[in-house]
């Protein structure tokens, strides 16, 4: 609601709460939970999109004016509040933000990111992600999952084109090409990771993506904070100002410093800021955040009084 209105965290909060009481079952049950969960929000999407014809006409309208083609006048708006200050952010903001931690958690949220919460435990369970399986496991992830998810994704986007990007065909039913088909391509980005956890030779790339993981809440703050600070007004002003090169230019340069970053930051601290700040509020006493440097060590030849 203060920085960006969407910011996932909050459905990653809620979720994750709910499914902190599944964490004792075994990996199997797990998994087809969650599996469950996905296709339940699949399910209401192909639903909405079949009972669409059935709507009143004013909900239709409604739902392309505010969520899928806004006029001219309201993107005009948006834009006018987004290049202004802070405070003249805030109306928008705080609808947008609302309507996805009301209606926008039930519709999408809860069924997805709670069904892939579940899986990834499951996955852990697996030792999926400690990069123990097997070599052969591991390239079939990436095969499978590039194999699957990447026509699947392309033939989405070819779905969309034509139907001529109609909300219903586009938002209900296109859509579902890249809800399923990104599983298939997260996958294989997890299996190339790992098998890069597990070749000698490459295993130092991962080091400054480890750093990156310790900080993750620091991370991800960042990258809001940095985003927010380029595009909207109370920074340099760029909303509606930067076409899609420019837009994947400063995407890539933010993925790029911040492994950097983190990796000097952890250099000279225990922590990232906002992590230290977290484990400090949690424990209720400030924690250890300077790293020791090996003269401020104790010497193992001291002797105890």
């Amino acid at each position: 609601y203060l920085i960006w209105y969407g910011d996932i965290l909050v459905w990653y909060s809620i979720c994750g709460s709910l499914i902190y009481f599944f964490r004792k079952l075994s990996p199997l049950k797990l998994f087809i939970i969650g599996l469950i969960l996905v296709a339940f929000g699949s399910a209401i999407s192909f639903g909405a999109g079949w009972s669409m014809p059935y709507w009143p006409p004013s909900e239709i309208e409604k739902l392309k004016n505010e969520h899928w083609a806004p006029p001219p006048e309201a993107m005009a708006a948006e834009i006018r509040a987004y290049q202004g200050c802070w405070l003249a952010q805030m109306p928008h903001r705080v609808k947008v933000a609302f309507a996805l931690h009301s209606l926008g958690i039930w519709f999408l949220g809860l069924w997805r990111v709670g069904g892939l919460m579940l899986i990834g435990m499951a996955l852990f369970k697996w030792e999926v992600f400690s990069a123990r399986r097997s070599l052969a496991f591991y390239v079939a992830m990436v095969l499978l999952g590039f194999g699957i998810g990447l026509p699947m994704i392309w033939s989405g986007i070819r779905y969309d084109f034509a139907h001529d990007w109609d909300v219903r065909y586009s938002l209900f039913f296109g859509g579902q090409f890249n809800y399923w088909g990104s599983l298939f391509v997260s996958s294989a980005w997890i299996g190339l990771v790992m098998l890069i956890c597990k070749s000698s030779s490459l295993v130092a790339l991962t080091k400054p993506f480890a750093a990156a993981g310790r900080m993750a809440f620091t991370c991800y703050l960042l990258e809001t904070l940095i985003a927010t600070t380029l595009f909207y007004g109370h920074g340099f002003g760029l909303f509606a100002q930067v076409d899609r090169l420019g837009q994947q230019f400063i995407t890539l340069s933010i993925c790029l410093f911040l492994p950097l970053f983190s990796s000097l930051w952890l250099s000279r601290f225990q922590y990232g800021p906002f992590e230290w700040l977290w484990r400090s509020l949690t424990y209720w006493r400030s924690q250890p955040f300077l790293r020791p440097t090996l003269s401020s060590a104790p010497s193992s030849n001291a002797l105890s009084p």
